[in-house]
């Protein structure tokens, strides 16, 4: 568990950075829809590029929590915000986007094929809890900048990530011995002939089901329907603490091939 918790530091739990955008901070609505976009824009750039370019997983990693710290700094200057907010949340996005493909490919490697589970479903708690930020964030505005506080978490979170992550990881699978009864083995399970596709076609699933627009833009939804900023602001931290539930107890559960 611990692996799985340095690796969402800079995954899954930059989540929260789709939706800390301060829309008051911004003259008009272009703007803030464009420093918004950069995140998302950001993370698809960092796909891409890891689709069609071989790294190596720690440097990656170790970039990826370099540029969330530089990203963050930027995005927090005062001055000129449409220009270096948008800047800046695109090299976060970058590495998030980066962190999201990375982390699931060292828990493959290093953690044994009995305990992935647990690991993987923390990563998905992760990004819950990364969600339950974003909207805590707005619900204390007034008392804290969600600028600032998006900005100090990123960057928190790229320094912890240097100071905790391992020296190495594996660059080899990590494998059980299991004795087996050769009558009782399970058949090996179907391959896909096209990998690529298969997994690009799981990439516009899941951006398509709902979930990131009700993540972003879950506070303006209630609005919408009538309910104050604040009860709008505390539906939001809801949703995430209900997501949370089912990922918790999915830990707990037994999963067997």
């Amino acid at each position: 568990m611990r692996l799985a918790l340095i690796l969402a530091l800079v995954s899954s739990l930059q989540i929260f950075q789709q939706s800390s955008v301060d829309p008051r901070q911004f003259g008009t609505i272009w703007q803030a829809s464009l420093v918004t976009a950069a995140f998302p824009i950001g993370k698809f750039a960092a796909t891409c590029f890891l689709s069609f370019n071989e790294v190596k997983l720690h440097a990656e990693l170790d970039r990826c929590a370099r540029l969330l710290v530089f990203g963050a700094l930027v995005s927090a200057i005062p001055f000129f915000r449409t220009i270096f907010a948008f800047s800046g949340r695109f090299v976060m996005g970058y590495s998030a986007g980066s962190g999201f493909v990375c982390a699931p490919a060292v828990l493959r490697l290093a953690v044994p094929e009995s305990m992935r589970p647990a690991n993987f479903l923390f990563l998905a708690a992760a990004f819950s809890m990364g969600t339950f930020l974003a909207n805590l964030m707005f619900l204390m505005k007034n008392w804290l900048s969600p600028t600032f506080c998006a900005a100090g978490l990123t960057a928190m979170a790229g320094i912890l990530y240097l100071f905790l992550r391992p020296d190495e990881y594996p660059i080899e699978e990590c494998t059980e011995t299991i004795s087996i009864d050769d009558s009782t083995c399970p058949p090996e399970p179907t391959k896909s002939s096209n990998p690529v596709l298969f997994v690009f076609i799981l990439m516009v699933v899941n951006v398509s089901i709902g979930v990131p627009l009700m993540q972003t833009y879950s506070t303006l939804i209630f609005t919408y329907y009538g309910i104050s900023e604040t009860g709008a602001l505390i539906f939001s931290i809801c949703y995430p603490l209900f997501q949370f539930v089912p990922v918790v107890i999915s830990t707990r559960v037994n999963v067997s091939r």
